[in-house]
């Protein structure tokens, strides 16, 4: 079993169709059994060049990595000490003046947990979400394909 990886460092350099071109002349002019990966998973542009067989053949996993907070209304005395002590270093609890509630902004939190920890009320859980998605399929010219979409605000893949 021979595996072959393309990797660098820079965008837009041709990895991606080197890639494409590569495993349809394998596939088609050689018979070679091959699976395809993208592991681009932050920017996967793969699937473009080499689509699904048929589009209701694509069933998809979602991914559970990232955590973030989740505010308790009912738990909440409204002492405004979230916001007044700066609870969360990534700035992602605001204050709603008209409701008197703390805000968070989603794409802020990193799901950290300082919130939960220091509120007196404990009106903070984290939680896992959803972070993107597992995609795999067989491609158009025949050979199986397999990919991930990172969710936008989700922990980076890394």
């Amino acid at each position: 079993m021979k595996k072959i990886g393309v990797i660098s460092g820079k965008g837009g350099v041709g990895k991606t169709s080197l890639v494409a071109s590569l495993a349809s002349i394998a596939y088609k002019d050689h018979d070679i059994n091959l699976i395809i990966l993208d592991c681009d998973v932050d920017a996967p542009n793969l699937a473009l060049i080499l689509p699904p067989k048929s589009k209701g053949d694509v069933v998809t996993q979602d991914t559970f990595t990232t955590k973030k907070a989740r505010f308790l209304e009912e738990k909440c005395v409204n002492c405004k000490q979230c916001y007044d002590d700066h609870f969360c270093e990534f700035n992602a609890l605001n204050w709603n003046e008209s409701d008197n509630i703390p805000i968070i902004y989603y794409l802020a939190c990193e799901g950290c947990g300082a919130c939960k920890v220091l509120c007196p009320e404990d009106a903070f859980e984290i939680n896992p979400v959803k972070s993107g998605e597992i995609i795999p399929y067989e491609t158009d010219v025949g050979f199986p394909f397999m990919s991930g979409k990172t969710k936008l605000g989700s922990t980076p893949s890394g």
